[in-house]
């Protein structure tokens, strides 16, 4: 899961999901979307920045962790790859 800032919202590229899903601001840490029963919670910041975060879609948590660039261009180009 890619998350992107999209001006006042986020922007999330999925797995299996063929479009990009929006998710507008909550409050505090959380983002919610409109089009999916779905919602983002970053973990607390540190210095600014949150490390992880929880997708919760239809009931599930997904616990997912902060990577750089670099990494997120290597796992989508292996994946593509397959």
């Amino acid at each position: 899961m890619r998350v992107r800032r999209d001006g006042a919202y986020l922007t999330a590229a999925i797995p299996g999901v063929p479009f990009l899903l929006p998710f507008s601001a909550a409050g505090g840490r959380e983002f919610v979307s409109e089009s999916m029963n779905a919602k983002v919670t970053f973990d607390p910041a540190v210095d600014g920045v949150s490390n992880g975060l929880v997708f919760h879609i239809n009931g599930v948590d997904s616990r997912g962790v902060r990577i750089g660039e670099d990494e997120a261009a290597r796992i989508e180009a292996a994946g593509k790859r397959k």
